[in-house]
């Protein structure tokens, strides 16, 4: 696996879309910790120095879980206990439409009751760069590689209390000079309190186009 695959590896497993079913639990020990009607609140903040993407946006987001999946009763796919059957709502009310850039990180959540299951079916071939975070709040991976002149660093955490996104985080920073070429994070919002974060939709979009690319390569 090439540095550019492995950099792409979250957005490689996390693109599988799922259909909205009856809600259940498994005899694996997954439950879903989220309900139809939920709100998750985030903070979306954009920023890039690149100059053909350069944006900054500052905002507060929040989602609607629309259906909860069935599980079936032994889940051998990661795609069958993770879902993105909710939507995303600007705070004002409006609906965020983003052509579904933003899917990877704020619009999606996962079962939760059976976390070494879940390493087993996402992240069994976890590049050596990445590690997993279990703690008993949070789940999921960090690393960080260098790609060309750039240092990419990554992390994809969940909440162990529900499975919803808890963060997402992106940062490019060049290795000559230190520069940040992008800083890009979701960051959940608990409590009315909220950590300073910074987004670039640009990066999110890229990495949907390299794994889509990836996904076509491994299927022949």
């Amino acid at each position: 696996m090439d540095r550019a695959a492995k950099f792409c590896f979250l957005s490689f497993v996390l693109l599988a879309l799922m259909t909205s079913q009856a809600a259940g639990a498994n005899t694996q020990g997954l439950y879903w910790g989220l309900k139809v009607g939920d709100r998750l609140d985030y903070v979306f903040v954009a920023h890039s120095n690149i100059t053909y993407s350069a944006a900054s946006l500052n905002e507060r987001v929040y989602i609607i879980v629309n259906g909860m999946p069935m599980l079936p009763d032994i889940v051998t796919m990661a795609s069958e206990a993770m879902s993105y059957n909710t939507t995303a709502y600007w705070a004002n009310g409006s609906l965020m439409a983003f052509g579904g850039m933003t899917g990877p990180s704020l619009l999606m959540f996962v079962a939760i009751g059976n976390w070494p299951l879940l390493k087993n079916l996402m992240f069994v071939d976890l590049p050596p760069e990445y590690e997993m975070v279990d703690d008993s709040s949070l789940w999921g991976i960090r690393g960080g590689i260098s790609l060309g002149n750039a240092q990419a660093n990554m992390s994809f955490l969940f909440s162990k209390s529900d499975g919803g996104t808890y963060r997402y985080y992106v940062d490019v920073h060049d290795l000559a000079t230190g520069d940040e070429i992008l800083h890009n994070e979701f960051s959940r919002v608990t409590q009315g309190i909220s950590t300073t974060v910074l987004v670039s939709v640009s990066i999110i979009s890229g990495e949907i186009i390299v794994a889509a690319l990836l996904i076509k390569r491994y299927r022949h």
